[in-house]
């Protein structure tokens, strides 16, 4: 289908080449289906007849309903009875109400008078290109870089929609009186749900494999801009024939390489490989959009062009913005190497303040479960107990920190740590006949609380960092142990001899005295001594135990931080209940408005649905791997447990992801899209882009700056006040495997990744509400010291530990700000890797070194690949010369 459009008679008004399209004002006499002051439709009034062509007449006419000027494309009387022009007219109406863009001309509606189909559109007071060309031959360059980026714009936001016009070309482009170009005429145009394999359109502006019957893509309007952009600036049109035949012919002689003598001299070698790469042969070798080309134009800035037009910039906008964002070798090669001499600085630092190496000689984990396997025969176990489930780990005890800050003089506070008498590092080590399955929604690995409750036979031992028993359960099976005593049959005092051996205590130096704590376990027998810690004397030590039908079930050390246990629930206070209760109805709202906010942007096309699906892909995939990776076995894969735990885990996070992640991007990127930059081209699969690699360094190093800082902090105060600060405490999850350490990591860059989206809507709301960016920016630092103050805490440091907070802060608004939400995602994760997750050691053989050095390592390794990939460019440069 090939229009060739007739020229209306000459006139006082320039003609026009397509009349399928509202044109240029006149208000000269040309003789229609209607006639001038005619309604039609009783709101149409005829004002006069712009043109006529083959797809009809065009007229200007006055919307009494709506106050405005219209122009109205009216079919041919002969076509009237044809389905398939009909059908045409429709599809373009549908196709073209889509799109609503500045540079796009709108579509208002669809009728029939007398007889006549016709269809109302934005009345453009202007002219159309072709007619504008023919007359004074080619734009100034200035003048059609404008035209080029709005052509851009326009086709972009049709390509957003999956609409492809298919007839581009400089007829169905109108220059309005202020100079904006608008797009026209999405008669033949398809969209990605429609079959376009026919071939339609103007020869002269084909693509060449539309000419060959191809389907169209988004690429074939790519070579049809490039053509119109060709003409644009040279005046000149690159395909010279006027039918297939003709064209298909010129793509097979000459191809592209023959029109590159048709440019003017004045058109610079940017504007001229731009153009040209849309006019590559093969479709992959185009641009892959028009925002593509728009930014390889000179000057060319499309997300300063819409966000100048108050629209709300589209994802792909937002990668094709900032350039490549590399940096100079010189500052790539001085972050790194900034970022490989604070990495040495934290393992000197940790390794002096580590809780691990304060500790008295901290004996491996594996060493510990062996001799909790050792206590578990005290409690009279067979060995096919012994060899049932098991899960071991370790935490310190947080009881004994707040006893030293509040009881203890700060020059003899933490040194207590060094003799072992805190014994404020226990390891705990769980066995059952049965699988142990813990509750926990967020985890997957049984801890020395998950699951609550001990089936029959199952045991819980703790102990020091020196192996030394600490506690141990044993729950009895209903009725006692059968052969085991009588029921109400009292231990023998020599029975708990073992025990007190177990726990490094000389039973003799302990004297009986009244139990005064409820027992953890089922008991018929309760028994208690008091005395002194062997290795610090004149320190109090109580000790409780109970017994079964005369065997023992329970043995305790009692420290005197232990508060008194009444047996009795405490009652929750009411700041905390109410504190809960206002927690738990912002989740809630905050559930519903995501709900609503998410279906709202789905409806109004402003979501990025395929940003959104890969970050749930990728959350899900990452969700599964942390939980799979601490202790799953092949059993448990193949059993229910994997598709209810696992599976069910990990596809609500992708769920949760995907649903916030579509209420909350359209507004970080409408009004923060700077900082969107770098994140839209990961998501896009740009992993090795120099901006990319140049905001994971930024982010890199301004979280291992803060890290230090800390350190540096301690150390100056032990110097100056001479007193030893309190160790680091760090989550103790990691020391019980690689695996554990993982999951561990992982769960903190998925937190992280969620959290810094929260904290842009944040800062975007805040600023929408107060109107200033600055206001949004003091917010932002606020609530970022309060979430980092909670850090490697300094005790000596006192109400300075805020000060301290509130200059990291700092650096992570700077980081938000400045730099964008890749880097913040970063910042906050290598940030709390480093407080909280990893304990640091210079000695390699130390059996809790492993994961710190495993840290230092990876992080290491990405600061010199991000410093090698952020100064591509000017490697690239240095090759070439």
């Amino acid at each position: 289908m090939f229009d060739d459009v007739t020229q209306p008679p000459k006139g006082p008004t320039p003609a026009i080449p397509h009349a399928d399209e509202p044109a240029t004002t006149s208000t000269a006499s040309i003789h229609g289906a209607f006639t001038p002051g005619q309604l039609l439709s009783e709101r149409y009034r005829i004002v006069s007849m712009l043109g006529k062509g083959g797809m009809g007449e065009v007229y200007r006419a006055d919307d009494l309903t709506l106050g405005i000027s219209v122009a109205m494309k009216v079919l041919p009387a002969e076509m009237q009875g044809d389905s398939l022009w009909l059908e045409r007219v429709r599809n373009e109406v549908r196709i073209a109400r889509q799109v609503t863009q500045a540079n796009i001309c709108r579509v208002h509606d669809i009728g029939q008078a007398l007889g006549r189909t016709f269809i109302s559109m934005e009345y453009v007071d202007g002219d159309d290109l072709a007619s504008l060309l023919s007359r004074i031959g080619r734009l100034p360059s200035d003048k059609a870089l404008v035209i080029s980026r709005q052509l851009c714009m326009g086709l972009a936001a049709a390509h957003e929609q999956g609409i492809i016009h298919c007839d581009l070309k400089p007829a169905n482009i109108m220059i309005d009186g202020r100079g904006n170009a608008k797009i026209t005429d999405f008669g033949i145009a398809v969209t990605n749900r429609t079959s376009g394999a026919r071939i339609a359109g103007t020869p002269a502006y084909m693509a060449p494999e539309r000419a060959r019957g191809e389907a169209p893509t988004q690429r074939t309007d790519i070579y049809s801009l490039g053509l119109v952009l060709h003409e644009l600036f040279t005046g000149k049109r690159v395909q010279q024939g006027n039918s297939l035949v003709q064209i298909q012919e010129f793509h097979a002689k000459s191809g592209q390489s023959a029109t590159r003598t048709s440019f003017t001299a004045e058109l610079d070698e940017v504007t001229e490989a731009a153009i040209f790469r849309c006019l590559e042969t093969d479709p992959e070798k185009r641009p892959e959009s028009a925002l593509a080309v728009a930014a390889s134009l000179p000057g060319g800035d499309p997300l300063a062009a819409a966000l100048a037009a108050g629209a709300t910039p589209s994802p792909e906008m937002i990668a094709l913005s900032g350039g490549d964002g590399g940096i100079s070798r010189r500052l790539a090669s001085s972050l790194a190497a900034a970022c490989l001499m604070v990495l040495a600085t934290l393992l000197f630092f940790g390794n002096r303040y580590s809780l691990l190496t304060r500790s008295p000689a901290s004996v491996p984990g594996e060493a510990l479960a062996a001799k909790a396997r050792e206590v578990t025969k005290l409690l009279g176990l067979d060995g096919k107990a012994l060899a049932a489930h098991d899960a071991w780990g370790m935490y310190w005890d947080g009881a004994f920190f707040e006893y030293a800050r509040e009881r203890l003089p700060a020059k003899e506070r933490w040194q207590s740590m060094s003799d072992g008498s805190s014994r404020v590092l226990t390891f705990w080590y769980r066995s059952s006949p049965d699988p142990l399955r813990p509750w926990g929604w967020r985890t997957s690995w049984v801890s020395v609380e998950d699951p609550p409750g001990n089936p029959s036979y199952s045991t819980t031992i703790r102990l020091d960092s020196l192996g030394r028993l600490v506690r141990c359960e044993l729950t009895a099976p209903e009725g006692g142990f059968g052969q085991g005593g009588a029921t109400g049959v009292a231990c023998d005092a020599e029975v708990w001899r073992p025990f007190f051996a177990a726990a490094g205590l000389d039973m003799e130096k302990f004297s009986p005295t009244e139990p005064s704590r409820s027992p953890l376990v089922s008991s018929d027998h309760r028994y208690a001594w008091v005395g002194e810690f062997a290795d610090r004397p004149g320190t109090r030590l109580g000790i409780e135990a109970s017994s079964v039908s005369g065997r023992p079930v329970e043995f305790r050390l009692i420290p005197p931080w232990r508060t008194p246990d009444t047996g009795i629930p405490q009652a929750v206070p009411t700041r905390v209940a109410v504190s809960n209760s206002i927690i738990k109805t912002l989740l809630l709202c905050a559930m519903v408005a995501t709900v609503f906010l998410a279906r709202r942007n789905l409806l109004s096309g402003r979501a990025d649905r395929r940003g959104a699906f890969r970050l749930a892909a990728l959350l899900f995939g990452l969700e599964v791997l942390r939980l799979l990776l601490p202790q799953f076995t092949l059993a448990d894969l193949i059993g229910a447990d994997f598709t209810g735990r696992i599976a069910g885990r990990a596809c609500w996070m992708g769920l949760v992801t995907f649903g916030a992640y579509l209420a909350i991007e359209p507004f970080i990127r409408r009004w923060l899209p700077q900082t969107m930059i770098s994140w839209t081209r990961i998501l896009g699969g740009r992993w090795k882009n120099p901006r990319v690699a140049r905001d994971v360094l930024l982010g890199l190093a301004a979280a291992l700056v803060c890290a230090v800082t800390a350190d540096i902090a301690t150390y100056l105060l032990e110097l100056t006040q001479g007193v030893m600060p309190r160790p680091y405490i760090m989550e103790m999850q990691g020391l019980t495997g690689s695996g554990f350490l993982l999951s561990a990591i992982i769960d903190l860059v998925t937190g992280c990744t969620v959290g810094s989206l929260l904290l842009a809507v944040l800062l975007v709301g805040v600023r929408q509400y107060s109107g200033r960016m600055s206001v949004a920016a003091v917010v932002l630092a606020a609530v970022l010291t309060l979430l980092l103050h909670e850090g490697k805490s300094i005790d000596l440091l006192g109400p300075w530990q805020w000060l301290l907070a509130a200059a990291w802060a700092c650096i992570g608004t700077w980081v938000m700000l400045r730099v964008g939400l890749l880097a913040m995602c970063v910042f906050l994760a290598v940030f709390d890797i480093m407080q909280s997750t990893v304990f640091l050691s210079l000695d390699l053989s130390a059996w809790h070194g492993f994961g710190g050095w495993l840290v230092v390592a990876i992080l290491s390794v990405a600061a010199i690949l991000c410093a090698y990939v952020a100064c591509e460019r000017e490697r690239r440069e240095v090759v070439t010369v």
